[in-house]
């Protein structure tokens, strides 16, 4: 699967890092729901991976995809009520623009 910008890698940069960071650790519900998606291993090395960089880059791949698109979505609807600054120092509007790419990036074309 190629995805928009780059048929040979996706990228996350260090906000949109932050926030699926964030992610992880705010929505525990949603990232176990994902164990259907990609084994439990596999999702605890995605939530690593975007814990540990500024910058990510990867092969496309439809089921990393999947997972980084449902946790940005959940991530956008517990910060609808959320105001000010976050505990990583970020405004909660620096968070919602990197999740919006992040799900613009990632959402997958119905066929």
């Amino acid at each position: 699967m190629e995805l928009p910008g780059s048929p040979e890698h996706a990228e996350l940069n260090a906000m949109e890092c932050c926030a699926l960071h964030t992610a992880f650790v705010k929505n525990p519900d949603t990232a176990a729901g994902l164990e259907g998606v990609v084994s439990g291993r596999e999702l605890q090395i995605l939530a690593d991976e975007v814990k540990r960089v500024d910058h990510l880059m990867f092969p496309p791949n439809p089921l990393i995809s999947t997972v980084y698109f449902q946790m940005a979505t959940a991530e956008l609807q517990r910060l609808e009520h959320e105001q000010g600054g976050l505990s990583c120092g970020h405004s909660v509007e620096n968070h919602r623009k990197a999740l919006r790419a992040v799900e613009s990036r990632f959402a997958q074309p119905i066929n």
